[in-house]
């Protein structure tokens, strides 16, 4: 095995760009991620955008290197991808060692995502006896405090331990590899309710007017149902400086856990590429909206990403990319191409603009939810049908067949297409041609039920099952 043979990419969930020390936040959140992307053999991108608002759709366009119109993975259904499209693992050489590690049944088996893995672990409470093991179990005790809620009998409380549980199989994993390896790690414990481990929890309290205490128990009860607080208006403002609070922290403890396998990849000889990044982000207030729902503002498709040992990309740090690039150019440094990767090689090639999709049945699945709690409510969605985001640098045009929408960023709220008409007569047409390019095929219907503990944890995470 040689160096850049092997590959771990690590997912975050939920992770905004502009909530991470990469961006200049106010706050350091991601010390270690500003670390490994300013190493020597580091890169920080800049504009870094997701294939979609949420895990399922990102996660299928990492994993299978193919645009959203081609996997099919849109909205939330009983869709898995078909059997006609490989996932990594099924791309690499049969010499490969492959493991997935996930906490988020969207990113493995509710999409069918764990296919062509060797091993797979759902780290979830209700699987730790069957795919975590007693021996990592016993080691995350003496754990409660560091990476859960410490003394509490609260379940929810402690899901900071799936990422130190995550952390520990990816380092067992690691040091006994002969053979070139491909791990994928998708680190949960950020999703919402963003509840950080009792070590973090006090590390951006201090402006607050609550205990701390007082402020987990808001980020928790408001987040109990995602459609209900939607509908009931959102955040008040000091509800929102508290569930900031709680998320940055949240940040933080998932910045530690990735120094921990970034650590330990390190100590091996023939050190791997890695390839750090996030399935999406997360509203925080924006349009009285919270979670991974209805739109695709850069609150939700802008992600942080990190690399390191991915040679020959320094120069497209600040232009624009997405996953499927970033895994067919680590992919092509390790000697594996496929005609099914859509994204380009980053060391030779460019994009002009990214595109973000989301499904019109997504987005009225989760009206009628909302709907179920408040009848009256209008959300803010003015393309209720198939949404396509086309972004570049400077601008954002929201395309669909009820409007178009230009937009000059960082503004997402102000429709500019009659002040810049040629910007928006240029990018029209582009968004057409690639969506004559890019017509979509249906995904798989699943052939078998799911496992009830994956669709309960689906449902507790706000997800419609």
């Amino acid at each position: 095995m040689t160096d850049r043979d092997s590959i771990v990419w690590i997912t975050l969930e939920s992770i905004r760009y502009d909530h991470t020390s990469l961006s200049g936040y106010e706050r350091d959140t991601t010390p270690s991620l500003s670390s490994i992307g300013s190493a020597p053999s580091g890169n920080t991108f800049h504009q870094c955008i997701s294939h979609g608002n949420w895990t399922g759709t990102s996660s299928a366009s990492i994993l299978t290197g193919t645009t959203p119109p081609t996997h099919g993975i849109y909205g939330e259904s009983e869709l898995v991808i078909a059997d006609d499209i490989a996932t990594v693992p099924e791309l690499l050489p049969d010499s490969y060692e492959s493991l997935s590690l996930v906490s988020n049944p969207n990113a493995g088996p509710a999409r069918g995502l764990d296919r062509g893995f060797d091993d797979v672990k759902y780290i979830v409470p209700s699987r730790l006896r069957e795919d975590v093991g007693l021996q990592t179990m016993v080691k995350s005790v003496p754990k409660l405090w560091k990476h859960g809620g410490g003394l509490t009998f609260d379940i929810e409380r402690h899901k900071g331990l799936s990422s130190f549980m995550t952390v520990d199989l990816a380092r067992e994993f690691v040091a006994s590899q002969d053979d070139p390896y491909f791990m994928y790690i998708h680190l949960g414990s950020s999703h919402h309710p963003y509840l950080p481990p009792s070590a973090f929890v006090d590390q951006f309290v201090d402006e607050l007017s609550v205990t701390t205490d007082q402020a987990l128990d808001i980020a928790q009860s408001k987040y109990e149902d995602i459609h209900e607080l939607i509908a009931s208006g959102g955040l008040s403002a000091t509800e929102l400086e508290i569930v900031e609070a709680m998320y940055d922290a949240t940040l933080a403890h998932v910045d530690y856990c990735v120094e921990q396998i970034y650590d330990a990849v390190r100590q091996r000889d023939d050190e791997p590429t890695l390839v750090i990044t996030a399935d999406h982000g997360d509203l925080l207030g924006e349009r009285d909206l919270a979670g991974h729902k209805f739109l695709l503002d850069d609150a939700l498709t802008h992600v942080p990403l990190v690399t390191y040992n991915l040679d020959g990309v320094d120069a497209r740090t600040d232009e624009v990319v997405q996953h499927g690039d970033v895994i067919k150019t680590a992919l092509a440094q390790a000697g594996v191409t496929s005609e099914q990767l859509e994204g380009v090689d980053l060391r030779s090639d460019s994009r002009e603009f990214a595109v973000t999709q989301r499904s019109g049945s997504n987005a009225q699945q989760n009206i009628e939810q909302i709907h179920s709690h408040d009848p009256a409510f209008e959300p803010p969605v003015r393309h209720p049908k198939m949404l396509t985001a086309f972004r570049s640098i400077e601008h954002k045009l929201l395309y669909s067949e009820d409007e178009v929408e230009l937009f000059v960023l960082p503004d997402e709220t102000t429709d500019m297409k009659e002040q810049h008409p040629e910007v928006c007569e240029r990018m029209v047409s582009q968004a057409r041609e690639w969506l004559d390019e890019h017509e979509t095929r249906p995904a798989a219907e699943r052939d078998h039920e799911l496992d009830s503990s994956i669709k309960q944890h689906l449902s507790d995470m706000g997800y419609i099952v």
